[in-house]
């Protein structure tokens, strides 16, 4: 009990209000941690698919075709299918900051930099993924007693270069990796991945979040200190909408205000509990 509160207190330290505009929503919620994942996926693969469209529209100069490098083989959303897209989404990010060298500040150049702002969060994301799953391989080895026997990924190399080809699902390895298809995820017999707290909290914010941008961000430190971020998208809208994305980022910053202030008094007086227990 102590070292969770000691966890969740930490995490309390800062509280972070972000502002976004999505296009995609779907108005349902999934709680399957493993379908969570592979929507993930999907959006940060179609996220980098569209960029190299871009690129191929554009016809950017470029030393490293897209065409021939950027193929996701993986379909799922495990470890080996976030290894995927983190290396595709690092070719792409140093593509086009080859590119961004070549050319003068303007509206291409800026608009480029929020291309790779973005495949940063998903490289940052997806990185983090990927030592959950090392995690989890651990605790499954652990409970087993003996090492785990699979294919590792660094073994299965792309001999072809059929866009339509890709990896099955890898319903062995499901105790800790979750590079299963969407249908498989949902099965009676497939249990759902056992995260710790603060995997969850990280699994849910970057899935709320997905490839959408952040228009406005606050962040507020416990000591008093406050960061607003504003996005030049943001300062590119109409002014209407531009009062209503404000009124609606403050109206936020008050309701997580309140409750993060309830949250955190509650969790000092269990802090003091399990102290004073011991």
């Amino acid at each position: 009990m102590s070292t969770f509160v000691q966890r969740l207190a930490n995490d309390l330290l800062a509280l972070e209000v972000n502002t976004i505009v999505k296009t995609n929503m779907t108005g349902s919620k999934t709680t399957n941690r493993r379908r969570m994942l592979i929507e993930l996926a999907d959006d940060y693969r179609a996220k980098i698919m569209e960029y190299k469209m871009k690129i191929r529209k554009a016809d950017i100069p470029l030393d490293l075709d897209p065409d021939d490098h950027i193929i996701f083989r993986w379909k799922h959303g495990g470890q080996w299918s976030y290894i995927e897209i983190e290396t595709h989404a690092r070719t792409m990010r140093n593509m086009l900051l080859e590119y961004c060298d070549t050319l003068e500040d303007g509206p291409v150049l800026r608009q480029l930099y929020v291309q790779i702002r973005m495949l940063d969060r998903i490289i940052k994301n997806a990185s983090q993924i990927v030592e959950m799953f090392e995690y989890q391989k651990e605790k499954v080895a652990e409970n087993l007693g003996q090492p785990l026997h699979a294919t590792d990924y660094e073994e299965m190399e792309f001999h072809h270069t059929d866009e339509k080809s890709g990896y099955p699902s890898q319903m062995d390895a499901r105790a800790w990796n979750n590079d299963v298809s969407f249908l498989h995820a949902g099965r009676p017999d497939v249990d759902d991945l056992e995260l710790d707290p603060a995997e969850i909290s990280f699994l849910r914010k970057i899935s709320d979040i997905g490839t959408a941008q952040i228009m406005m961000q606050t962040v507020i430190q416990v000591d008093g200190d406050i960061t607003s971020y504003i996005s030049r998208t943001y300062l590119n809208q109409p002014e209407m909408l531009q009062k209503k994305l404000l009124g609606m980022h403050n109206e936020s910053i008050k309701t997580s205000t309140g409750f993060w202030t309830n949250l955190f008094e509650t969790i000092s007086k269990l802090a003091g509990q399990a102290l004073f227990s011991k």
